[in-house]
């Protein structure tokens, strides 16, 4: 292993894997003293390593077969090292090797590479809490299949079926989320069908429908085959006396003589 940089005093949390493909030793030598900086800052997170798996592998110019050598290695992201000029920086390192544009490159492949895991990580989260509630309630809709896999969201977004919350979800579930406090506001005020729940939100469907199924596979959410009225509040005995206080009292005995008069001509 060229550098492990893990050590008692730095926090573990998930760490990546660069490697490298017929790099002269100068370079990798270079690539060393790299890492030894990058090391002084604690939120970096990668290892130089010479065996695989490689999250992302440098490949020298010289290589001529590289789908060969992608195929053997499987990195998830590749880039090419050379000193020519190439208008697809995104595919390519310039040289000579500068720590800055590596470390760039290094800070750009770890997001990508944690965005496409946490998005992977949600889609299964979803798919298992979707097939739960299916099996409690083979009644109910499935909702939250990923784009592309069926005609699910289709069915859901036509569902008669409406929702509501019995009571407001932990904060577990809101994740300091502004549309998820946004929806269960609307679902615990009234009873709702999920295209109200796209229509007002202008989210997209799979994202209300997945916030849908964690409500629900966490027993939170009341299914009704109709609309629920919304109940409209009482008025109160102190209110009714109050607003009677209000209306303008006629006295009685005056009316009642001044009708008198009046059919007397008096």
């Amino acid at each position: 292993m060229f550098n492990d940089l893990r050590s008692k005093d730095r926090p573990w949390g998930k760490w990546f894997r660069l490697g490298q493909w017929q790099l002269p030793e100068s370079e990798i030598s270079l690539i060393r003293a790299y890492f030894r900086l990058y090391a002084q800052n604690p939120g970096f997170r990668w290892n130089f390593v010479e065996e695989p798996p490689f999250d992302a592998l440098l490949i020298d110019e010289s290589v001529t077969d590289i789908n060969s050598v992608l195929k053997k290695f499987a990195p998830r992201i590749s880039m090419l090292v050379t000193w020519e000029q190439k208008n697809n920086s995104g595919s390519f390192l310039q040289r000579p090797l500068r720590s800055d544009n590596l470390e760039k490159w290094l800070r750009r492949i770890e997001y990508e590479i944690s965005q496409q895991e946490s998005s992977s990580e949600r889609s299964v989260l979803t798919s298992a809490a979707s097939s739960t509630i299916q099996a409690a309630n083979p009644a109910l809709p499935t909702f939250s299949r990923p784009t592309g896999m069926g005609g699910d969201e289709k069915s859901a977004s036509h569902s008669s079926e409406y929702f509501k919350l019995r009571r407001w979800p932990p904060a577990m579930l809101l994740q300091k989320n502004p549309v998820r406090t946004r929806l269960a506001t609307m679902l615990l005020r009234r009873a709702m069908r999920l295209e109200e729940m796209t229509a007002i939100t202008q989210r997209p469907l799979q994202e209300c429908a997945s916030f849908l199924n964690l409500l629900k596979n966490s027993g939170l959410i009341e299914v009704y085959a109709e609309a629920v009225p919304i109940p409209q509040p009482q008025p109160s005995a102190s209110k009714l006396q109050s607003e009677e206080e209000k209306m303008p009292k006629i006295p009685v005995v005056k009316g009642f003589i001044a009708m008198f008069r009046r059919k007397l001509r008096l």
